[in-house]
């Protein structure tokens, strides 16, 4: 081997000593994690096809991080109610009057800018089809 290629050993003075560092205390782990479900970060998008003869049914989860939601009527005769859980059992009790929002078919949608559940419940004889469109935010 020439003097270029031979490694190079560099003489030690002192020897390093490595030597444990003390740890206190325990750490103990215990039972599961807390995990929600929760819809994609950006957004979801949803179709729900309604016979007329379904009870309500939440369509919009509590959200956090929802900036807004559009729900949108968009084929068969309907029309649906759209609100509370509360005011979806009055439409289905036949108080249509305290039944929330009525959405007809063809109208450009109910824009939702609140947090809270939405719920959805047919008229109770037509068939309709419901799009939802989540737009979320994860701050």
């Amino acid at each position: 081997m020439s003097a270029a290629t031979d490694p190079v050993e560099v003489p030690h003075d002192d020897e390093v000593v490595i030597s444990p560092v003390p740890i206190h205390g325990e750490v103990h782990v215990a039972g599961r994690v807390p995990t929600t479900a929760e819809a994609a970060d950006l957004g979801n998008y949803r179709t729900i096809v309604l016979t007329g003869l379904e009870d309500k049914q939440q369509i919009l989860p509590y959200d956090g991080h929802r900036v807004r939601a559009w729900v949108v009527c968009v084929a068969g005769p309907g029309p649906v109610w759209v609100g509370s859980e509360a005011q979806c059992a009055q439409v289905k009790a036949g108080n249509s009057a305290a039944g929330g929002f009525l959405l007809p078919v063809g109208l450009p949608g109910l824009m939702v800018a609140h947090k809270d559940p939405l719920w959805l419940i047919g008229n109770g004889a037509n068939a309709a089809t419901v799009s939802i469109v989540q737009e979320r935010n994860r701050t």
